[in-house]
């Protein structure tokens, strides 16, 4: 008698979770080494400390909420890495778990775990510390300054010491764009992600090919958000195309277009929706920037965007066949002449 084994489902698609993030944490590895080579081994430090917070706290969730899976700690090693890109160099290593526990405890576990949460983890952490703490999250450094492989705080005076402005802030001071080959190598102050915007580039590629992410929000937030700064140029004998490229190639808008835009918990599910998706995260990005948010331009654009995807996807997914597709606007219609109606059957 042959006997046949089969795999459950449930397994499966564990493991083709853990490629997917495994895919994730490649596509970031060339960034890291150039921004290691840009700022030193520094990088590595928060890289370490950031994925060993995020892997800790999630192993120690999904202990306590009884639903560890291989699955959830593959994903919280991809927010480790993403969050460690959004940061300038000189963060402090004491607030990078504080950071990780805000993604991991109560953006992720609590609102359910992993393909739950609907806001992106490393960036709902980027946005609470950018409340808390904003002068460490700006403050950047020019490349081949090396403040300290293991220190763990840098004084206010030590931060305006050796802040310099990124390409972004100082376009909004009136300075000049900088050029094609210092915008490729990324030869400027910046997070450590925004100065490997072409080797993201190609991380994110990299995942095109191997088919864990789609092109459309990439391809419509990318087109948006480029048509949006050449057209609103607010200096265009400086050189339109110049200034598309400097807020295209620095700000994140790399790592957010491929990175995190395009997390499949917390983007649309078809591809009406993906392309609308884009278009808004675009709108919203080149909105932002044109009003002096900089570098909060796509971390916002993003998790605002976040908010409005169950939206999208209620309005832009195509009707089943035989039912009829019900609008928000018309039951909220129905309601209103109802309460209506009794209003007036009360009154004598």
């Amino acid at each position: 008698m042959e006997t046949r084994l089969r795999t459950a489902p449930e397994p499966l698609a564990e493991q083709e979770v853990c490629s997917w993030m495994k895919d994730a944490l490649i596509a970031t590895v060339p960034a890291f080494l150039w921004a290691s080579y840009l700022f030193g081994l520094r990088v590595l430090v928060l890289l370490a400390v950031s994925v060993f917070s995020a892997l800790f706290l999630d192993a120690l969730m999904g202990r306590l909420l009884r639903r560890q899976t291989a699955a959830s700690l593959s994903a919280a090693a991809v927010t480790g890495a993403i969050f460690t890109l959004l940061l300038p160099v000189t963060f402090p290593l004491y607030l990078v778990p504080l950071g990780i526990f805000v993604a991991i405890v109560p953006i992720k576990h609590l609102f359910g775990g992993l393909g739950r949460n609907i806001l992106n983890p490393a960036l709902s952490a980027w946005a609470v510390l950018y409340v808390l703490y904003p002068e460490h999250l700006n403050a950047f450094t020019r490349p081949h300054y090396n403040p300290g492989v293991f220190r763990i705080w840098f004084s206010s005076e030590e931060l305006e010491g050796y802040r310099e402005l990124s390409p972004l802030e100082a376009l909004e001071s009136g300075g000049e764009p900088l050029g094609l080959v210092a915008l490729l190598k990324g030869d400027f102050a910046g997070a450590v992600g925004e100065c490997a915007g072409l080797l993201l580039l190609v991380g994110g590629l990299y995942l095109l090919v191997k088919s864990v992410i789609s092109c459309h929000v990439p391809f419509w937030y990318l087109m948006t958000t480029g048509l949006g700064l050449y057209l609103f140029c607010p200096d265009p004998e400086a050189g339109r195309f110049l200034f598309m490229l400097n807020g295209m190639l620095t700000g994140n808008l790399i790592l957010g277009a491929f990175f995190m835009a395009t997390d499949c918990v917390t983007s649309p599910l078809t591809v009406r929706g993906r392309a609308f998706f884009g278009i808004l995260l675009g709108v919203l990005t080149v909105a932002l920037r044109l009003r002096g948010a900089s570098h909060a331009a796509v971390p916002l654009a993003i998790l605002f965007g976040n908010l409005t995807v169950r939206l999208i996807d209620r309005i832009l997914t195509p009707t089943p066949f035989g039912r009829k597709k019900i609008s928000l606007l018309w039951i909220a219609l129905q309601k209103r002449i109802g309460e209506w109606r009794v209003t007036r059957k009360k009154q004598p």
